[in-house]
């Protein structure tokens, strides 16, 4: 958990949609960026354990220690196959002032990871390490979908939302973007849209009725393999409502 929550609050910009991709690309950095955040917060607790005056509130003789590997146990047990290490481990957990000092873990360690995802990302963008360098580099639709190009032609500006209008048989649909899927491949999939509205393609001046239809929805998906078009306006708050 904690490395998604770094990865997710390194994508995520003032409220902006972050977009996705497949959890099951999603989950081998997450767990790799766990597996740091772990390390360095084991030995931070360990080292806060050692403190005298940490014992002395947890009325306990002697250091206190991350008992991780019986937390990890627990987690991972499947009812009904529990064994001796089970009890072990529930019994470790469960003994003295380890299950609050255990709690304090995981609850700091992923508050940690979230201010350490901005506060990567805020260096990321500041220093532009994303345009040096791929390893800080986000999905192309990434910075198409927040109103800049991918080669930093267009820089970032600060608007207030970003509207999709997208050409879709013999419609055209647009709306507010909220969310948005990318596959596998890195190829955008899905688009979310709220304040959803639509015309016919082939709309006039000359139309008796040219004005656009809203649509009575929460929420627009709309699939970009059915888009035969698809363009994107960075918008301030007062044009929202044109």
């Amino acid at each position: 958990m904690p490395g998604i929550f770094l990865c997710y609050a390194y994508r995520r910009e003032r409220g902006r949609p972050a977009g996705r991709g497949p959890l099951t690309d999603e989950i081998p950095l997450g767990l790799t960026v766990a597996l740091v955040l772990h390390a360095g917060w084991i030995l931070l607790f360990n080292w806060l354990g050692s403190f005298v005056w940490i014992q002395r509130l947890a009325s306990v003789h002697g250091p206190i220690q991350v008992d991780l590997q019986s937390a990890l146990v627990l987690l991972a047990a499947q009812p009904g196959k529990e064994g001796a290490l089970f009890e072990q481990a529930t019994k470790s957990i469960a003994s003295g002032p380890f299950p609050l000092f255990l709690l304090a873990y995981f609850v700091s360690l992923c508050m940690a990871a979230v201010l350490l995802g901005r506060l990567l990302r805020h260096l990321v963008r500041r220093f532009d390490w994303d345009r040096r360098f791929p390893l800080f580099r986000w999905n192309d639709w990434y910075y198409l979908l927040h109103g800049e190009s991918p080669d930093g032609s267009i820089p970032a500006t600060d608007y207030d939302a970003i509207r999709v209008t997208a050409v879709v048989g013999d419609y055209i649909y647009w709306g507010i973007l909220v969310d948005w899927f990318v596959d596998s491949s890195g190829v955008l999939d899905t688009v979310v849209l709220v304040l959803p509205h639509r015309r016919k393609h082939n709309s006039t001046d000359s139309d008796p009725n040219p004005k656009p239809f809203e649509i009575r929805a929460d929420y627009l998906v709309l699939k970009y393999a059915e888009c035969s078009n698809l363009a994107v306006l960075g918008i301030k708050l007062p044009d929202l409502v044109h």
